[in-house]
């Protein structure tokens, strides 16, 4: 596919219609824009220092449950 087609489609598989124009994903985005926010401030509250070992296991159960709520797997696996 070439033109003004290809270049404004963007693939997205984690969407269920599979594909999404610029356009939609604008208005995917500013629909949404506030719990964007919401879950970049609790990251961004969140002590986690990996040179400490202050805070992981709490950031890490944070992405997960953010993810969980989205839908998306996730699970922790120690290391």
């Amino acid at each position: 596919m070439s033109g003004p087609a290809a270049e404004t489609t963007v693939y997205y598989s984690f969407i269920e219609s599979g594909y999404l124009t610029t356009t939609d994903w604008d208005e995917y985005i500013d629909k949404n824009v506030d719990e964007y926010i919401k879950d970049l401030q609790l990251l961004i509250q969140q002590p986690s220092i990996s040179a400490q070992n202050i805070g992981l296991q709490d950031c890490a159960n944070i992405v997960k449950n953010m993810m969980h709520k989205d839908g998306l797997p996730a699970e922790l696996h120690d290391i």
